[in-house]
């Protein structure tokens, strides 16, 4: 992560966007400096197709802290991509792109 954050000058970029927030399920989700960062802090929960509400477009998974080159179990595909969905809800230019992330995680996420 902090080879993440150097490289994308992250503390530089001051604007951030809480996309999601939910307190029983320890996730939290935000936009900074163009990326979508999502944690799972719960101990023992993972979440399959979670919604979250990011700008409309095919996204690219450049930092899972659940790979085995981390210490994790490596329980994601390196690099796969996700794609919003339509909602009828979201508002204009943006979707819900669904993710997988397992308990006590971080991925963070690159639109391209």
């Amino acid at each position: 992560m902090i080879r993440l954050a150097k490289k994308i000058k992250l503390l530089q970029h001051p604007d951030i966007s809480l996309l999601c927030e939910h307190s029983e399920n320890k996730i939290i989700v935000f936009e900074r400096a163009g990326l979508i960062f999502a944690f799972n802090f719960h101990p023992t929960q993972s979440y399959s197709d979670y919604q979250i509400m990011a700008k409309a477009g095919r996204y690219q998974m450049i930092l899972d802290s659940d790979a085995k080159e981390f210490g994790g179990h490596g329980r994601l595909v390196p690099n796969q991509e996700h794609f919003t969905l339509t909602s009828s809800s979201p508002p204009v230019g943006s979707s819900l792109p669904s993710i997988y992330i397992p308990n006590r995680t971080v991925i963070v996420l690159q639109l391209l």
